[in-house]
């Protein structure tokens, strides 16, 4: 499962990650960045297996962002590619995105605005705008 198109050497990647943990401002922005390259192909991947239950694009935002913050903690001497230490935190990141998904209630605009302005005034809500507030 690990794609070949990950471009960067061991010591590439060391460097970048110490310059991620330890960098701030546009060094930190810059090694963010070419470690979410190096590993794109890899986040695609990981995206793909979860095609129907979430948005491609969002997935992979998230995966970019649990790629990061596994970055953050990551340790470079332990010997494990930064991809296989963030593909635990990548797959739970998108899965608890999808937990979340499924919960969220889609109320329509209209009634959405209706339930707001009796709420704000007081009045008493019509029976099946209280249904979709419950």
């Amino acid at each position: 499962m690990t794609p070949s198109a990950h471009s960067l050497s061991d010591a590439e990647e060391a460097a970048l990650i110490r310059v991620y943990q330890e960098g701030a401002g546009e060094a930190k922005r810059a090694a963010g960045s070419a470690l979410v390259r190096a590993n794109d192909a890899y986040i695609a991947t990981i995206s793909r297996a979860f095609t129907g239950l979430i948005e491609m694009d969002d997935a992979k935002r998230i995966a970019r962002l649990a790629l990061l913050r596994s970055a953050e903690k990551y340790e470079v001497g332990r010997g494990v590619p930064l991809r296989i230490y963030a593909s635990f935190r990548i797959r739970s990141w998108i899965s608890d995105a999808i937990h979340d998904q499924e919960h969220a209630t889609a109320v329509p605009r209209g009634s959405f605005w209706k339930i707001r302005k009796a709420e704000r005034h007081g009045d008493e809500l019509p029976p099946e705008l209280v249904e979709i507030r419950n």
